[in-house]
């Protein structure tokens, strides 16, 4: 794909008030890439998928030559594996997010620093219990990866939850 952008909001920040506002950018900015997926079933119990995406993404500088835009990664992609055997159903995926540029705000005059990759695992599973009535866990970020998706923000660390489903009409 490719794809240019024209009149994108944008923040703009006045060194001299400190103030930040938006505005529509003059300049175009820019993306092309590929992405691929692909899908196969061992049988009836077991489906397996992996999508893979290439982005190339620019944007114009302060001197209006083009730049790597932010919290964009160039690689992305995930793996999935689902399955089923009977009243039970389980799952896991493994995603993986590449390095991306952001800037640093928190020095004089700005900066701009790389972002690290991370993967991100999770698992689940599921149990019919009866009727309309399932037994669940699931865990993300199962490994407990600590990453950033934009400079300064946390993310979510290792999250596991358990539960019934009640389903009406099943």
């Amino acid at each position: 794909y490719r794809q240019r952008l024209s009149a994108e909001i944008v923040d703009v920040f006045d060194p001299d008030t400190f103030l930040s506002s938006t505005a529509n950018r003059a300049q175009k900015s820019r993306r092309s890439g590929i992405e691929a997926q692909v899908e196969y079933a061992f049988g009836e119990r077991l489906h397996f998928s992996a999508n893979y995406s290439h982005l190339k993404a620019s944007e114009p500088g302060d001197t209006g030559s083009p730049l790597r835009e932010a919290r964009r990664p160039k690689h992305s992609g995930s793996v999935v594996a689902d399955g089923q055997a009977g009243r039970l159903s389980y799952g896991v995926s493994l995603a993986y997010t590449g390095s991306r540029i952001d800037t640093d705000f928190e020095s004089f005059p700005f900066r701009r620093v790389t972002l690290s990759s991370y993967w991100l695992a999770g698992a689940r599973i599921a149990y019919e219990v009866g009727h309309g009535v399932q037994l669940f866990a699931r865990a993300a970020n199962a490994f407990d990866e600590r990453y950033q998706d934009a400079l300064g923000y946390r993310t979510e660390g290792r999250n596991v939850y358990a539960g019934i489903r009640l389903a009406h009409g099943r």
